[in-house]
């Protein structure tokens, strides 16, 4: 990691500690992948289009397994598909939805996770969506299932599962008594939330945006503020990050509202 890369990924922070970087590997189609740094990431492989996850397809895309495994350090964390889905269509079913390569997949997680600080998984691109529309139902048996099947794949490889989640799916577990929560500190996972600075006015992002409009208003009619109390305390009853909103996000101080929300820790 050169002088300059340190410089950006120790940007001083809220949470007074080393942010975390996403790395996808779009960038790199029929390119190297990127290699091990010092600093933390979460990186992603393709994940936008049903092609990605044609049978053989996903590891061609990211080098092969040995590329996948050396482009890891040991404070990464990898994402790894587990089941067919993409970005905006998440499967909904842990058994039926498996991927083509599932079986393969596994036994990438259980080369990969011993060398890694964390595995992600999850149903939609690398988002777990317990949600169906913005305020709508909330699917949290389906969810529930992903999450016991995935880290029970990651925990049986010797490694710490992640779960990326998005902001309504943080919201109705919250107002729907937190199964989500409990059941990834029971099996001993970490949630980062990719979209946190929804859900506080106090964060910067762009509050005309289709998908970003009601989580406040989600909250104000059922307890009269954003964030609300009970978030708030949802949120700090277990280590949570959360994403910042880019180095935008950063500059413009998402992460010390989002530090007074509750979350730990966070991901640029």
């Amino acid at each position: 990691m050169t002088a300059k890369e340190a410089a950006v990924w120790t940007l001083p922070n809220a949470f007074g500690c080393e942010l975390v970087g996403w790395d996808g590997w779009n960038e790199w189609r029929g390119g190297p992948p990127p290699g091990p740094t010092g600093h933390t990431r979460i990186l992603y492989g393709p994940h936008l289009y049903d092609e990605d996850l044609a049978p053989g397809r996903w590891l061609q895309l990211v080098g092969g397994k040995e590329a996948f495994l050396a482009a890891h350090g040991p404070e990464d964390i990898a994402w790894v598909p587990l089941w067919r889905s993409v970005t905006e269509r998440p499967a909904w079913d842990a058994d039926r939805d498996r991927c083509a390569d599932y079986a393969a997949h596994v036994a990438l997680i259980q080369d990969l996770a011993p060398r890694v600080r964390g595995v992600l998984v999850g149903n939609m691109g690398p988002e777990l969506c317990g949600h169906v529309g913005a305020g709508g139902r909330y699917r949290r048996t389906e969810v529930l299932r992903f999450v016991d099947a995935g880290a029970r794949i990651v925990n049986e490889a010797g490694g710490r599962p992640f779960f990326g989640t998005l902001d309504w799916t943080l919201l109705m577990d919250c107002y729907t008594g937190g199964a989500l929560r409990d059941t990834m500190g029971a099996v001993g996972a970490t949630q980062i939330c990719f979209c946190g600075f929804t859900l506080s006015p106090e964060c910067w992002f762009d509050k005309e945006f289709h998908h970003w409009v009601l989580q406040r208003k989600y909250q104000v009619e059922r307890d009269g503020e954003a964030p609300s109390r009970r978030l708030r305390e949802y949120i700090a009853s277990v280590p949570m990050w959360s994403d910042l909103n880019w180095f935008d996000g950063l500059h413009h101080g998402n992460d010390v509202a989002l530090k007074r929300v509750g979350f730990v820790r966070g991901c640029v």
